[in-house]
């Protein structure tokens, strides 16, 4: 008779059901314990802007867009800098 972890399974179904409802079970258990997030935390306090000015110099870009946005969110509520 050949020995291994499969024929002594083979040889024993009660054993094998057993091994077969203890993963089923600790399964569940480990199904129920997991973190379900709907939503991602998100960090709202930060605000990314980007403008593409293909053409434009980085002194442009600067002078004429970025203080353009920067003027206007200054006076929002709960801007800081």
């Amino acid at each position: 008779m050949k020995s291994g972890l499969i024929a002594y399974f083979a040889g024993n179904p009660i054993a094998a059901n057993l091994l077969m409802a203890f993963f089923i079970v600790g399964g569940l258990i480990a199904a129920r314990n997991l973190p379900v997030q709907s939503f991602p935390d998100l960090d709202l306090r930060t605000v990314m802007v980007r403008v593409e000015s293909p053409g434009s110099s980085p002194r442009e870009v600067e002078e004429d867009i970025v203080r353009r946005v920067e003027e206007n969110v200054i006076g929002l509520p709960g801007v800081e800098r």
